[in-house]
């Protein structure tokens, strides 16, 4: 069920007693809560099972505007202190929280009763935090930050992801956003640190990394010159020399001043046109959030004998040369027989 971001859930009627030495997998909720409150004095909690209430019977629970985001998977049981009133608060845009020593904030979402940093979760839920600027933290005991230093691996990172034990989380930096995978409700924010002369540091010097920060913009397209495409039909054809536009996007939050470009190719029928290989190309001035064209045309050309519907696959790395940052993709085109 899908609900929007100014809506709350009342799940007061069906919460029942729990017992601190009921376990999640191997962990017991005493243990998992020494996690996030160290000084840990709760002696007493009390659950509710989500598809047991009349507000989301068998069904996953979606809160979301345009810019938040939360999914909690159908069936999961919530664990909270004896005090919690069992009203579910939507995800809200944070501004004023308290800040880790020598870090500012780029981003903070408070997730659940906004007033208590203690609800567990026996199945992870997924947090969107709107960018992808900056180090992923959560909020223990409504003061400290701990980093969230593990990266998802595996499953569907939009709907579960693999391996993933209780009570721990992940992120995943994707499309500007940062995806969070979450057993428990509190504060989460992207964080970006502060030197001694109090400017931002380059968050690329922290563990964080982006997930395809720059992608092949697809599908890529042919230019030939009119020398170049014999039957002029604008496709990729035996024995024809070809050039690409290729277009990447700046999936970061920030421009990029500059981008060195690499293309490889293993196809035997394929001979890059380059005196080195191999290929490198560059796109100055990338702006964040926009899609430029490599300079310096990609000219290859293919052999003769190249079959008919034969798919070639070209691999694209780009590289940041001041952070060090590298993102891959790749790109398919297939050989058309002449019209």
């Amino acid at each position: 069920m899908i609900f929007n971001a100014d809506q709350a859930l009342d799940f007061s009627k069906n919460i029942v007693a729990a017992e601190m030495s009921e376990t999640v997998g191997e962990v017991t909720l005493d243990e998992a809560l020494r996690k996030f409150l160290p000084e840990n004095d709760i002696v007493s909690m009390r659950k509710v099972q989500l598809n047991t209430t009349g507000e989301s019977v068998g069904s996953t629970i979606t809160i979301q505007s345009d810019t938040l985001d939360l999914l909690i998977p159908d069936g999961t049981t919530i664990y909270a202190p004896e005090d919690w009133n069992g009203i579910l608060a939507p995800p809200k845009e944070v501004t004023g929280a308290v800040v880790r020593s020598g870090f500012v904030t780029n981003e903070a979402v408070d997730v659940g009763p906004n007033t208590i940093t203690s609800l567990l979760l026996d199945k992870p839920a997924r947090v969107i935090i709107p960018t992808s600027t900056g180090i992923p933290y959560y909020s223990a005991n409504g003061s400290s930050w701990i980093l969230i230093s593990s990266q998802c691996a595996g499953g569907d990172m939009f709907t579960s992801p693999a391996a993933l034990g209780f009570p721990d989380e992940c992120y995943l930096k994707f499309g500007g956003k940062t995806v969070i995978w979450t057993y428990h409700f509190t504060i989460f924010a992207n964080m970006l640190e502060l030197g001694d002369d109090g400017k931002i540091v380059n968050y690329y010097n922290s563990p964080v990394r982006v997930e395809h920060p720059f992608d092949v913009v697809k599908p890529v397209t042919i230019k030939q010159k009119k020398k170049e495409d014999k039957i002029k039909n604008k496709q990729l054809m035996p024995g024809e020399k070809t050039t690409l536009a290729l277009y990447l996007k700046n999936n970061l939050d920030i421009d990029v001043k500059k981008l060195d470009v690499t293309i490889t190719c293993k196809n035997p029928y394929v001979n890059i046109k380059k005196d080195k290989k191999p290929y490198t190309g560059k796109i100055n001035k990338f702006a964040k959030g926009s899609e430029k064209e490599v300079k310096e045309p990609f000219k290859f050309e293919l052999k003769p004998n190249t079959p008919i519907g034969e798919k070639i696959t070209f691999n694209v790395e780009s590289q940041d040369p001041k952070s060090g940052l590298i993102s891959q993709d790749s790109f398919t085109l297939e050989v058309k027989a002449p019209n």
